[in-house]
């Protein structure tokens, strides 16, 4: 159980390190894909953090499958931290007028106005959404996967 609170440790702080190297590449890609449509860029950015969940929930249950919590631990740590990130980078920032930064930095990526405030909104409301249940839901699918006892 030391090994998984040590891992679980590294995945928050991959997670951040990953959010804050790739956040403008993250940007960038959405704004690519919303060809300046509000609401198209509001589904990418939502559908983003949407199959995000999905990947995880899946990987999730196969390393729990496993049986092995070294092996669970393994395939779910990579998940969780790229998981992680796309969800720190889309929570909406502490201003206090809320995802100004967000839409700023939409803005420097090309977006127009209307389309930083659909991708900040959508991004959001997604990860706030998707984000904490599911990430939550496949470390303690990983760190569970060792504790069968095989009896039935």
């Amino acid at each position: 159980m030391a090994a998984a609170a040590v891992v679980g440790v590294l995945c928050v702080v991959g997670a951040f390190v990953v959010g804050y190297r790739y956040e403008r590449v993250y940007l960038r890609v959405v704004v690519q894909r919303s060809r300046q449509r509000p609401g198209r860029g509001a589904a990418v950015a939502c559908g983003m953090q949407f199959v995000a969940a999905l990947v995880d929930i899946c990987l999730g249950a196969v390393a729990h499958a496993t049986g092995n919590e070294a092996v669970a631990l393994t395939i779910a740590a990579p998940v969780l931290i790229a998981h992680g990130a796309l969800v720190l980078v889309a929570l909406p920032s502490s201003d206090v007028i809320p995802y100004y930064r967000g839409r700023r930095d939409l803005a420097v990526a090309g977006a127009s106005a209307a389309t930083a405030r659909a991708i900040a909104w959508a991004a959001g409301v997604g990860a706030l959404l998707f984000g904490p249940l599911t990430l939550m839901g496949t470390w303690l699918l990983a760190v569970s996967a060792g504790s069968h006892t095989g009896s039935g």
